[in-house]
């Protein structure tokens, strides 16, 4: 097998090399506090695209921060509650047609896909932050209090998403899950992880957003990760002026996340990943504690899956749904 990384016996056994805040936990439970205080003003539309046996409509909400969420949802045609499944994007895209997301109707979910803020779809990015904004989200914000991290706020649209689907009707709370690749692996994480209580089941792909550090000193920073190469070179060239800015970044960091997962896992990685390197994925398999597995590709890199990932996915998403029959 070729090698790009650890030796997977290694990589098994990884927990990362990047910090974890001493608060925070603390932080990030004062937020979720706050966040399921709110109840946000939204608006379902419909956006003229009609299919027999689906109802299709946008969904648009305002974040705590009076930024505009927008949202796609397509589900099943009937009155009775279906579960939901929370599908993210990867990084600079956007949530997608709404036709893609007729197989999951089909299936019997209610699809509910979300725009991030500020990138390749309709969400607006209102809040003020400080430091650079160069080639990347990453390091938006982290010249200030942790609560001005851009992923921070991506975050915690999700949070609000969450809690804001849980009171539709169509919604069957028991039944919960998420999935997405690369920054939209990521943020899956990051919804099992901070709606714990919340999220059944879900289907990372190779996910973004892990182990920093790692990254860096890999020097594997050229595309999804360039925003740390320009920072750190531009304000922090000296390595003993670094703990700070790692210590920052540890806020959304998804393997701090990891532990708080209580979802079954069915994770994609391949070895040959070059983008999201596999021991920056391990870094925060290696900490989920809930029941889990991993499907790995020992010669594919961060690109189209195997075939049979795909109705691998299909099949475990729908077993833990109760909808496999």
């Amino acid at each position: 097998m070729p090698i790009l990384d650890k030796p997977l016996k290694e990589l098994k056994t990884y927990t990362g090399v990047s910090p974890k805040p001493a608060d925070f936990d603390e932080f990030w439970d004062a937020r979720l506090k706050r966040l399921r205080s709110l109840k946000p003003e939204y608006k379902l539309g419909d956006p003229g695209i009609k299919c027999k046996g689906a109802i299709i409509n946008s969904l648009d909400f305002i974040a705590e921060d009076g930024s505009s969420v927008h949202c796609r949802v397509v589900r099943p045609d009937t009155k009775e509650k279906v579960p939901v499944l929370f599908e993210f994007h990867g990084l600079a895209g956007a949530c997608g047609g709404y036709s893609g997301k007729l197989k999951w109707a089909m299936a019997g979910f209610a699809v509910v896909a979300m725009d991030c803020r500020g990138q390749g779809g309709f969400s607006s990015d209102n809040a003020v932050r400080e430091g650079m904004n160069l080639r990347g989200s990453i390091v938006r914000g982290v010249d200030g209090a942790p609560d001005q991290l851009y992923y921070v706020s991506v975050y915690s649209d999700i949070v609000q998403l969450v809690e804001l689907v849980k009171g539709m009707g169509f919604a069957d709370t028991d039944r919960m899950f998420a999935h997405g690749g690369s920054q939209g692996g990521g943020l899956t994480v990051a919804c099992a992880a901070l709606c714990a209580d919340d999220i059944k089941g879900i289907t990372p792909v190779y996910p973004y957003l892990s182990d920093f550090r790692r990254v860096y000193e890999m020097d594997m920073i050229e595309r999804a990760y360039e925003d740390i190469k320009y920072y750190l070179r531009s304000f922090l060239p000296q390595e003993d002026a670094r703990e700070k800015f790692w210590n920052a970044l540890g806020y959304i960091d998804i393997q701090n996340l990891a532990p708080r997962i209580k979802a079954e896992t069915y994770w994609y990685c391949g070895l040959m990943d070059n983008v999201c390197p596999p021991s920056t994925q391990f870094a925060c398999y290696n900490k989920i504690k809930s029941k889990k597995n991993m499907y790995i590709a020992s010669y594919h890199g961060h690109e189209s899956q195997p075939r049979e990932w795909e109705d691998n996915e299909f099949k475990f998403l729908t077993h833990i749904a109760g909808l496999d029959g």
